[in-house]
């Protein structure tokens, strides 16, 4: 009998006006099946977000196809949501380290909270 599937989430919130990259450790091995954004303010210029994944101990990151995304300024507000559907290079070992990181487009001090839905394998 197949195991079943399980979709866990780990987050990390990072400041959008900062060009720069947060950063989580997996406690689960999987597949990255979505990546989710929630703004806790209103940014004025657009977030131009990409997404990666290092093995444990490495520091050598690639990025997630289909992992990127923008967090657009027209009617943002607080508590907006986007997300990315990723479509390849996804897989995240256990221990494995993911990042997102910011353009630093905005230039008004906005947070987001940064999910990423792993499916375990």
């Amino acid at each position: 009998m197949p195991r079943p599937l399980f979709d866990r989430v780990v987050s990390v919130t990072i400041n959008l006006n900062t060009a720069g990259s947060g950063y989580i450790a997996s406690p689960y091995k999987g597949k990255v099946i979505k990546v989710q954004s929630v703004i806790h303010g209103a940014p004025n210029a657009n977030a131009v977000m990409t997404t990666g994944i290092a093995a444990p101990g490495s520091t050598t990151f690639t990025a997630i196809t289909g992992g990127g995304f923008t967090i657009a300024t027209a009617s943002a507000a607080a508590g907006d949501y986007d997300e990315a559907n990723p479509t390849a290079a996804n897989i995240v070992e256990q221990n494995g380290i993911l990042r997102v990181t910011s353009d630093g487009g905005p230039s008004a001090d906005v947070n987001a909270t940064i999910n990423f839905v792993i499916r375990e394998r």
